[in-house]
């Protein structure tokens, strides 16, 4: 079964209706088929952290949704160690000339070691590490299908430390480490 990684960018934006990319996230979502989710702690950790003043009701639904993704058959959470902190915290300090955050770092390193390529986010900073990035690539579609431009999500409060890149480097992790 294809593994595919999900970021906290698709999370955020399948559970809360109004964020920018919802129907997108849920249309994805709905066009995966047989497929093996992973994600990990430290994402949730960071979808958690989102809705944390976001009111009761989207801190509950956030809860829910991390409680439940550990019970469903074809999803993984990795969870959060020491070691994985501690190894995430080596590859970041190795990359200090990226804005890339301390999750995706831990998250870049959970896909090498699971061997998954494509991440459901809109998150650039896969790409830079030369991941696919599902969720663009269905916004791209959605866009040459001609339900017009695919817009850019605001998740400020997420990525307010990130500056957007002007030109995105890819780069394959196993040259990285």
């Amino acid at each position: 079964m294809k593994k595919v990684f999900a970021d906290a960018d698709y999370l955020i934006a399948v559970l809360n209706p109004k964020e920018q990319l919802h129907d997108k996230a849920k249309a994805v979502s709905q066009a995966f088929g047989e497929v093996h989710v992973v994600t990990s702690e430290m994402v949730l950790t960071e979808v958690l952290a989102f809705y944390a003043d976001a009111g009761a009701n989207l801190r509950e639904a956030a809860v829910n949704v991390a409680m439940r993704l550990c019970s469903i058959p074809n999803v993984t959470v990795i969870p959060q160690t020491s070691l994985q902190f501690q190894e995430a915290l080596s590859f970041y300090r190795k990359r200090l000339d990226k804005e890339w955050s301390l999750t995706d770092c831990a998250s870049f390193l959970t896909m090498q070691a699971e061997g998954i390529h494509e991440a459901i986010t809109h998150d650039e900073h896969f790409q830079q590490a030369g991941f696919v990035s599902i969720l663009d690539r269905a916004l791209v579609n959605l866009w040459r299908a001609g339900s017009g431009c695919p817009e850019q999500p605001h998740h400020a409060r997420l990525h307010r430390h990130r500056r957007s890149w002007n030109q995105p480097q890819p780069e394959r992790l196993s040259r990285l480490s």
